[in-house]
């Protein structure tokens, strides 16, 4: 059996026959992830983070998964900015999924900024949220969101919800094309009411119910 290795610097790892020259794994790693397309979510939970982890590996889900913790460093990956400037380590990403309650900025915050910028005004960026509130599903569409999605209250369906966006967003959706935006000033931050919010399992209730 043939010795594998797994690339680091993605939550969904690339495995590449380690007998291979450094330089044709490097190429096979970026065709596969050129052709796969990034996701980045947004999401400041770490236990949504796991479970929208293994919904993807569920669903047979394999496109690579870069997670950022808050609304700022969606910002600084879209931009390419800081610790984001390496782009074969962060590329752009195909598909953003955006909670909208999180620290620093929100996303309406992050969705209204990538409206704004040329090169990733066609972005194609799915809010998953517990909010359920009518005010933030509009607010969201206004401010450009292609679709709005409440995050399941158990795993099943969460695992069905994945199924779902790998099949409409990443393969019969034709991917825009995105370009590296310039530097921008970000305004600062507004009180947004996020409404009423879901009541929601844990993940570890989740599991047990799955169980």
């Amino acid at each position: 059996m043939k010795e594998f290795e797994i690339q680091k610097g993605y939550e969904t790892p690339f495995r590449v026959e380690s007998f291979l020259p450094s330089e044709q794994r490097e190429w096979i790693l970026q065709r596969e992830k050129a052709e796969q397309g990034v996701i980045l979510l947004a999401e400041d939970r770490e236990d949504e983070v796991m479970l929208l982890r293994r919904a993807f590996a569920e669903a047979g889900f394999l496109n690579p998964l870069q997670v950022v913790p808050n609304g700022e460093e969606a910002i600084h990956y879209l931009e390419g900015e800081g610790k984001f400037a390496n782009r074969h380590e962060y590329p752009l990403p195909a598909l953003v999924l955006l909670d909208l309650k999180m620290p620093r900025k929100d996303g309406f915050e992050v969705l209204q900024w990538i409206r704004q910028q040329p090169g990733l005004s066609t972005l194609r960026v799915v809010v998953l949220t517990a909010s359920d509130a009518i005010r933030d599903v509009n607010r969201a569409y206004q401010l450009g969101a292609n679709s709005f999605l409440v995050k399941p209250v158990d795993f099943p369906h969460f695992v069905e919800m994945t199924q779902a966006l790998k099949g409409h967003w990443i393969w019969t959706s034709e991917e825009p094309e995105t370009a590296r935006p310039s530097p921008a000033t970000v305004a600062e931050a507004a009180n947004v009411d996020h409404g009423s919010m879901l009541s929601r399992p844990s993940f570890a209730e989740m599991l047990n119910a799955e169980g």
